[in-house]
């Protein structure tokens, strides 16, 4: 019969309480419990920058000075491990299982062998049978491994094969735009040849014809001259004649204009202003952001800050795309669109519909500057002090408190939502969607996408670019 095995409380006791395993190198501490002198020094380092030590268990307070290595605690531990491991008991019989019955794939003991249940069956010692498994899972292994050798080659090719397609399709798409734009460069640059060609022979007749109007006037001025030294009897023959003569002729039939020749500029101006926005909108279409992105149909806009709207301690750049706080009060002109209490200014451009993006540098002059920036309904107040929120119809993003750098703040309602960027933010992109209600805010030089403002309600008005603007900041279009 085999040994019996320990009682099952005997396990509480050599167990560690902080890595629920067997004690290893086991330490009594001042309080008596035991732990393994590694657990118990790394809970130490963790915990005393905190204070006094106290035990895990019970709270009481330890020193690590005195930790008492606990050597009959060691033996029990690992007199027990040798009987955990040794031999594991037929649970039918309490008798060592030596034996493996192939046909059942089972461990079984003596007893279990001459039993009918197994009698018929073929058995073969442990060792024998762990040894035969044993080398069929190196088989299986090895044979795992030639097919893991030729898989990763094969899935290494295909993900090149996948990339270089790709390459290939942008280089395409490329060229064929390269194609597409020298094609109509050169139809348009011959168009615009052939018109100044055009204008330069009208322009070298033109001269022919003025220049022979100048002689003639040059010539009629020496005559008319001449004719006022004549005496008077003389001057006044055939004088209604000689005035006839004289009479100013207009000289506006001397230039030859081309027919058509503004409408025909004009086109060419509606064309390349055409090439501007579609180059802005590839433009936008190619930006990428983390886990939003400006879509497709996004126009961009060149904001014009209105200097109507500015608060009287905001000083705007004489180009109007620039703002920051002066701390001179200017006496300008009152008018309903102004911002008496809050230090804002809004865009010239007003939207009711579409999509829209613009972009803004942010110079902080100092570590406590503030500003906000976003879109704000035509309605919002000017006259009194309100919050920056979108309760008050104003949907932004920005620091109108003190923040770390890569700190911000989305003016949600009841709440602030905080921000946290990767890096201090120098120019943001807000873009518009009207129709969706949409307002969201991008790292214009990373393409991060900050915060987005969803089901933002306009309730039908027009809305405008906002900007709030605090000391130490200076916001650039």
């Amino acid at each position: 019969m085999a040994a019996s095995s320990p009682p099952a409380n005997m396990d509480e006791e050599v167990m560690c309480p902080i890595c629920m395993e067997y004690l290893e190198d086991p330490v009594s501490v001042d309080c008596g419990h035991n732990f393994c002198r590694g657990c118990i020094t790394d809970f130490c380092e963790k915990w005393e920058a905190c204070g006094l030590l106290k035990c895990p268990i019970c709270r009481t307070h330890i020193q690590k000075e005195n930790f008492r290595p606990n050597w009959p605690l060691a033996n029990v531990v690992a007199k027990l491990k040798f009987l955990a491991v040794k031999e594991k008991l037929c649970e039918k019989h309490q008798e060592t299982l030596l034996l493996f019955c192939k046909a059942d794939s089972q461990l079984v003991c003596l007893m279990c062998e001459r039993s009918p249940e197994h009698k018929q069956h073929a058995v073969v010692l442990v060792e024998e049978a762990a040894h035969e498994y044993r080398e069929q899972i190196k088989a299986q292994v090895k044979s795992l491994e030639k097919e893991k050798e030729i898989l990763v080659p094969q899935k290494l090719a295909e993900e090149i094969a996948q990339i270089e397609a790709e390459k290939g399709k942008i280089r395409s798409a490329f060229e064929r735009m390269r194609n597409f734009l020298e094609e109509k460069e050169g139809f348009w640059l011959d168009q615009l040849g052939d018109l100044e060609k055009e204008i330069k022979k009208k322009f070298q007749d033109n001269i022919t014809r003025i220049s022979q109007e100048i002689t003639r006037i040059t010539y009629l001025i020496k005559d008319m001259e001449e004719k006022c030294q004549q005496p008077a009897s003389e001057f006044l023959q055939n004088i209604k004649r000689t005035m006839s003569r004289y009479e100013k002729k207009s000289a506006e039939h001397l230039v030859d204009h081309i027919p058509g020749l503004e409408d025909r500029v004009h086109i060419y101006f509606q064309k390349n202003s055409a090439l501007e926005d579609t180059m802005g909108k590839f433009a936008g279409s190619v930006y990428k952001g983390n886990s939003e992105e400006l879509n497709d149909g996004h126009l961009t806009v060149k904001v014009i800050l209105d200097p109507s709207t500015a608060h009287p301690s905001l000083l705007l750049s004489d180009d109007l795309r620039s703002v920051r706080w002066e701390d001179k009060y200017q006496y300008l002109p009152d008018s309903p669109e102004r911002f008496e209490f809050m230090p804002c200014v809004l865009g010239c451009e007003k939207f009711s519909s579409g999509k829209h993006w613009w972009e803004v540098e942010v110079e902080e002059e100092e570590e406590r500057a503030m500003w906000a920036l976003g879109v704000a309904k035509e309605s919002v107040a000017r006259k009194k002090e309100i919050r920056v929120s979108v309760d008050d119809g104003i949907f932004a993003a920005g620091k109108t408190s003190v923040l770390l750098p890569c700190q911000l703040g989305a003016f949600t309602s009841p709440k602030t939502t905080p921000l946290i960027l990767r890096h201090p933010l120098k120019k943001i992109r807000i873009s518009l969607d009207y129709e969706e209600g949409q307002v969201g805010f991008y790292d214009a030089e990373t393409n991060d996408w900050i915060f987005t403002f969803h089901s933002a309600s306009f309730s039908g008005e027009r809305v405008l670019p906002y900007f709030w603007v605090g000391r130490g900041v200076k916001l650039k279009c």
